[in-house]
């Protein structure tokens, strides 16, 4: 599932590899520790910095959100140092890109993590993040969407164009009121909604992004399609207060073998934070019951463990999971109940 290594014939040892048999190997913790959360994350994103030389959505992309929203320190620094350097070569540089590295949806999700992550810690989009974006809105096709973004089954984020154009939908809506009058800005947003008006969601999960990008100013869903969708996402949460993957989409495994019928971390984390951001507050007995099922379910290692939707040696899906988990579970700690959440206003704070 990485945005740009996805062929690759091993891993680091800390992005998320484990055998055969889904979760073997690390057991539930005893105590829950976000802490010890935090400090798996800082770790398998540096490791995959190091090992890989790239920007992946799952580890140290993710990891650009998650650890802003608390005092990460240098670790979060170290990965948006080296986020910025992998743009630039690719940008200023003029480095010729070679198979994923350089390639489209790699640059796209690299400046959306960025910006998101500027946003969340410091307010606004800085400088080389604002040039960042720059470069990959004008990349976009005229049509709204990047026709070449990388879709070779490794969902759910490279598994179809869709994903792409939700992301920088919700990093439009977080992004500063000067930036998005900016003439370029407007027509990238406006094409991102034609393309979405054109070609609508066609799994929960797609549905679950386009009301992440509702909720931060960067859609404007219809208030039937809303609250429709909401209610789709709470209607698959499962008794034990998780969700399984199976509800946000359906996707062919490598050896044919059928998803996973229970809970798993990625699709409660994800399904969490979604609901979080839309207002659902920690006060809701869905919200209760998904954080409780997260927090009984973190691994000694300190990640969640989530099994590949496409073969089960390259569980990258677990950093994805474990970044959402920390995402949701902060914000739903001090989400505020329905009738308090404020109005919309073009920049989400967190």
């Amino acid at each position: 599932m990485s945005i740009l290594l996805t062929l690759v014939a091993a891993c680091s040892p800390v992005a998320g590899d484990q055998p055969a048999l889904p979760g073997s190997g690390d057991p539930v913790r005893e105590q829950f520790s976000l802490e010890s959360a935090d400090e798996y994350l800082a770790k398998a994103s540096r490791g995959w910095q190091e090992t890989n030389s790239c920007v992946s959505c799952h580890t140290n992309g993710l990891y650009l959100v998650s650890g802003a929203m608390e005092p990460a320190g240098e670790p979060w620094r170290d990965a948006r140092t080296f986020a910025l350097e992998y743009l630039d070569r690719y940008i200023t540089d003029g480095v010729t890109p070679v198979g994923q590295y350089g390639a489209v949806e790699g640059m796209v999700a690299t400046a959306c993590f960025l910006a998101m992550g500027d946003s969340i810690r410091y307010g606004t989009f800085k400088d080389d993040t604002r040039a960042a974006l720059d470069h990959v809105l004008s990349l976009q096709d005229e049509a709204g969407h990047w026709p070449d973004w990388l879709a070779c089954n490794w969902p759910p984020y490279e598994s179809d164009t869709h994903f792409g154009v939700t992301l920088m939908a919700v990093t439009l809506g977080r992004a500063p009121g000067e930036y998005r009058k900016q003439a370029h800005v407007a027509t990238a947003q406006r094409r991102l909604v034609t393309w979405l008006q054109a070609n609508p969601p066609g799994t929960l999960h797609q549905k679950g992004m386009m009301l992440w990008a509702d909720a931060e100013n960067g859609l404007e869903l219809q208030s039937q399609e809303r609250e429709q969708w909401i209610s789709e996402i709470r209607s698959t949460q499962r008794e034990d207060g998780g969700w399984c993957m199976a509800s946000l989409g359906t996707w062919p495994r490598h050896d044919g073998s059928p998803q996973l019928e229970e809970s798993e971390a990625y699709p409660t984390a994800f399904c969490l934070w979604v609901l979080s951001r839309c207002g659902v507050g920690n006060d809701d007995p869905d919200t209760r019951k998904a954080v409780s099922w997260l927090q009984a379910n973190q691994r000694n290692s300190g990640r969640w463990f989530s099994r590949s939707q496409r073969r089960d040696t390259r569980h990258y899906l677990s950093n994805a999971a474990t970044n959402m988990a920390t995402m949701a579970l902060r914000a739903s700690a001090r989400a505020p109940s329905r009738s308090d959440q404020p109005a919309k206003t073009g920049q989400s704070a967190d």
